[in-house]
């Protein structure tokens, strides 16, 4: 799937291949020369069919086979640790047991890495991002950062990010910005009557959908300072 934060993807080249096939994988459409030659600078991955390795595409029944690119099959001069973050668009080229060059292939494949995880700016409640008091013992929070739509807010009422108090999807947010999360995990947690009256510091923790998370918000010092004040003058 991608994007991904995998950057030595196992990727299905389309045939129709048959054993002893040489196929390999570059990161240009220039591939490799008509006499078999390799273009040394973009080819990241190498193989051989064989019985074994030979798979049939269910949609077109052609031989496919499957390139790993963090094993043995990964040209690791060019590729290094992997893929790095971006677009990457990648071809094939096979060349057959009697060294009969194919072309560079046109049905390339997108992949994209992501490896870069979001960020947060701030916490805020009511539009402040720094203390805020209120009566409301199920408030909802605004985390702002760079999220983006379908990444994960968790929110906490620890250091440690280890008591979770709310979570929200980012869904239509404007500007990928600001995402709403209410306190509506503290049922489960045993707060039954919501936060408790006294000066609740929150902090929050984003995944992205490629799995990029980043550590709790309190590593940056990044938290809001929420009192839940229920005494009347």
């Amino acid at each position: 799937d991608s994007p991904s934060s995998n950057r030595t993807p196992t990727i299905i080249v389309g045939g129709p291949y048959v054993a002893n096939d040489t196929i390999r994988v570059y990161t240009q459409d220039e591939c490799g020369g008509d006499d078999g030659t390799e273009n040394t600078t973009t080819l990241i991955a190498t193989k051989v069919a064989t019985a074994e390795n030979l798979s049939v595409d269910l949609d077109t029944g052609l031989q496919q086979v499957s390139i790993d690119l963090s094993g043995v099959d990964a040209n690791s001069s060019v590729l290094g640790s992997g893929l790095a973050h971006g677009s990457h668009t990648l071809y094939a080229q096979a060349t057959d047991e009697a060294l009969n060059v194919g072309d560079c292939s046109t049905n390339f494949l997108n992949y994209q890495v992501d490896i870069q995880g979001p960020s947060i700016t701030s916490i805020k409640y009511n539009g402040t991002s720094v203390s805020a008091t209120d009566n409301d013992r199920y408030p909802t929070f605004s985390v702002l950062g760079t999220q983006a739509i379908g990444d994960l807010v968790k929110i906490y009422s620890d250091s440690s990010c280890a008591i979770q108090i709310g979570q929200s999807t980012a869904a239509d947010i404007t500007g990928s910005t600001n995402v709403q999360v209410t306190s509506s995990y503290l049922t489960p947690l045993g707060l039954t009557s919501g936060l408790n009256e006294q000066v609740n510091t929150i902090y929050t923790i984003i995944t992205d959908t490629s799995a990029n998370s980043i550590a709790c918000s309190a590593v940056d010092n990044i938290s809001l300072s929420y009192t839940v004040d229920l005494t009347a003058p």
